[in-house]
């Protein structure tokens, strides 16, 4: 499997790599779980822009709606309404 990024030079990617692979396991989760919380938070943003309107519940579900689905936005919609109960 190719490394190779199109829009990364081969030098600049072959340190990333390589400082990767050196990098011990508990860096490597770090890093792996700061990129996920970012991807997340992205596109949490994204859908307030696109929806200003929604409460945070509303932005929670659309994004589970997005990424897993409707039934599973409907479900979570169910929980936290039992839930506030």
């Amino acid at each position: 499997m190719s490394t190779r990024s199109v829009d990364i030079h081969t030098d600049p990617e072959r340190l990333q790599v390589e400082l990767l692979r050196k990098a011990g396991l508990a860096r490597r989760v770090g890093l792996m779980r700061s990129l996920s919380s970012t991807v997340v938070n992205l596109a949490r943003r994204a859908i307030r822009r696109r929806y200003p309107d929604l409460s945070d519940d509303g932005v929670l579900l659309e994004f589970v709606a997005i990424h897993y689905g409707r039934d599973l936005a409907e479900e979570v919609s169910a929980y936290l309404q039992r839930r506030r109960k």
